[in-house]
């Protein structure tokens, strides 16, 4: 039910108002018996005023780009995996006179 009591949070436009749901809404989850929740609420007023700038920037930016960025860069290191830099050493042919 806490969880989602957490979703309508996402509707406003306003940070002052986002910002008052979320003191009372962490304030009903630490009342709650439920450890995990409070965690999360913990979480949550620990990085308030950083959840609220999503409303300040108006919701303009969203983080779907830069994951997605994060993805691709984790699949590409991960199949270079087992890749060696690979040193070109001249054939004796090749060599300079000396």
């Amino acid at each position: 039910m806490l969880k989602e009591q957490f979703q309508p949070l996402w509707d406003y436009v306003s940070p002052t108002w986002a910002g008052k749901f979320l003191g009372d809404w962490c304030t009903q989850v630490m009342r709650s018996r439920i450890e995990p929740m409070k965690k999360f609420a913990k979480t949550v007023r620990a990085h308030r005023e950083l959840i609220l700038n999503y409303f300040r920037a108006r919701k303009q930016f969203s983080s779907g780009i830069v994951e997605g960025l994060n993805n691709k860069a984790k699949v590409t290191m991960r199949k270079a995996y087992g890749f060696r830099t690979v040193t070109i050493h001249p054939s004796p042919a090749e060599k300079p006179p000396t």
